[in-house]
């Protein structure tokens, strides 16, 4: 998590990952992207998922900070 956490820090987002069994049951409000303001959902959404579409058309860098990570780590077999 922390090298999505490095790479929503140089788009902007102060990002905090919280695993399900450390929220509170039923709680949503804890989820990253309810902090937000409204306003800034959809483009913090992008920075951190991209907009690849998955499929056999997937690159990773398309699909912002998750694919960053994903490739550092050496898990989208594109090393």
């Amino acid at each position: 998590m922390t090298i999505t956490a490095a790479c929503m820090k140089q788009k902007g987002y102060t990002y905090t990952f919280l695993p399900y069994w450390e929220r509170e049951r039923g709680v949503l409000a804890q989820m990253w992207e309810n902090t937000l303001p409204a306003s800034e959902r959809a483009a913090a959404h992008l920075a951190l998922d991209g907009n690849s579409g998955g499929g056999a058309d997937y690159h990773w860098e398309d699909a912002g900070c998750w694919g960053q990570a994903v490739h550092v780590m050496g898990n989208d077999n594109a090393h």
